[in-house]
């Protein structure tokens, strides 16, 4: 009986797993992947400095709106559903990613 109690216990815990590896994006900007911002750049723009944000850039790529944002001194690209505002992805930058153009 003392076997199966972890067992049981695991397909309880993933769901938390998964919020808590999410954590460390949504603590630096104050925003979580699946929150609403917006369809426009306006509406972006208006969200993102309502949560203290300031907004770098917004452009869409490859069928995503990134937003370069600052948000809690942590600079972050913001991928949002053109469709739905939906936040996609939050991609905290750190000085060692930095991405280079080779064209």
């Amino acid at each position: 009986m003392k076997r199966i109690i972890p067992l049981l216990v695991l397909p309880l815990a993933l769901p938390f797993a998964a919020i808590a590896f999410q954590a460390p994006a949504t603590a630096a900007t104050g925003i979580a992947v699946g929150d609403m911002v917006g369809t426009t750049e306006t509406a972006i723009r208006d969200k993102l400095e309502a949560l203290g944000g300031t907004v770098d850039d917004i452009e869409t790529e490859d069928g995503v709106i990134e937003a370069e944002v600052v948000m809690n001194g942590t600079s972050a690209e913001i991928g949002i559903d053109p469709e739905t505002g939906k936040v996609l992805k939050i991609d905290n930058d750190d000085e060692g990613d930095e991405e280079t153009d080779d064209d």
